[in-house]
């Protein structure tokens, strides 16, 4: 991760909840001090400082912060329609917040939801620069919006996982698992691979680690990297597949292996793949 300053981390911010709608924020931080139709919800303008300062201090990623912004937009939601209230041109003064709010979305959505082919997202994300250009959390550089990235060729990995896992004999299919060493590819295979008949994933990374091993790992289908550290709990690793489908991901092209004989515990492993890095 990179240590941003605080200018730069305030820059983060607002590149995830858009730099246009900093009056938005601003007014909502304004009116969640003042009471509410008799109650004080104040608190959540206190959490909101609180929690932004505690983050900083603590290097959280921008990204993480954007809940955060949520009261405020309801708070300003309440703001502008107090003050539209009872004048002449209070329908105009909606319709023109309504299309700010539209006209911004144009721009912000293909950078978060992939609507745009991928190929023509460098180029977007270059002429619209104020919108993701400075942002910066990682000591790489990527060539496509991080934040959308990881969600990128998801269904061809999760089919070249399935060709993997259809492969293997039936009766090591009834068995089979699958762990990815990274969040994303677990995420990948939990949503789409139902319709492949996969089983679920399991995962070391972040909160993935909570669910457990999940499995025997009598055998295991693994969405590692090259070097496929996880070999060395089991007495055969098989490089099935190499995805070829990757943009900009973090942890690169994945390798899809076939691993049998597992040297230890299932527990045993797990305790060693714990990642909330």
């Amino acid at each position: 991760m990179y240590h941003a300053s605080i200018k730069q981390n305030l820059i983060n911010i607002l590149i995830y909840t858009h730099p246009f709608l900093l009056p938005f924020y601003l007014a909502g931080l304004y009116r969640i001090f003042r009471r509410l139709g008799g109650v004080n919800y104040a608190f959540l303008g206190i959490l909101f400082l609180f929690t932004l300062a505690l983050m900083y201090v603590l290097r959280t990623p921008a990204r993480m912060l954007v809940e955060l912004f949520i009261p405020l937009l309801a708070a300003s939601a309440v703001f502008l329609e107090e003050k539209l209230a009872g004048l002449r041109w209070e329908k105009a003064g909606q319709a023109v917040a309504a299309l700010y709010l539209l006209t911004l979305a144009f721009f912000s959505l293909p950078l978060s939801l992939p609507i745009l082919p991928v190929d023509r997202m460098p180029a977007f994300a270059d002429r619209f620069r104020i919108f993701y250009q400075p942002l910066r959390e990682f000591n790489v550089a990527w060539s496509y919006p991080p934040f959308l990235t990881g969600r990128l060729g998801w269904d061809e990995l999760v089919q070249e996982v399935a060709g993997v896992y259809d492969e293997l004999p039936a009766d090591e299919r009834a068995i089979a698992g699958i762990y990815a060493d990274w969040y994303m590819p677990a995420g990948a295979i939990d949503l789409l691979g139902a319709q492949y008949g996969l089983p679920h994933a399991v995962s070391g990374f972040l909160t993935y680690y909570l669910w457990g091993p999940g499995y025997s790992w009598d055998v295991m289908i693994l969405v590692t990297s090259k070097s496929n550290n996880m070999s060395v709990f089991f007495d055969q690793c098989e490089l099935k597949a190499v995805g070829q489908h990757v943009y900009d991901a973090p942890v690169g092209q994945p390798y899809i292996y076939v691993c049998r004989k597992p040297k230890v515990p299932a527990d045993v492993i797990w305790s060693s793949v714990k990642s909330y890095r």
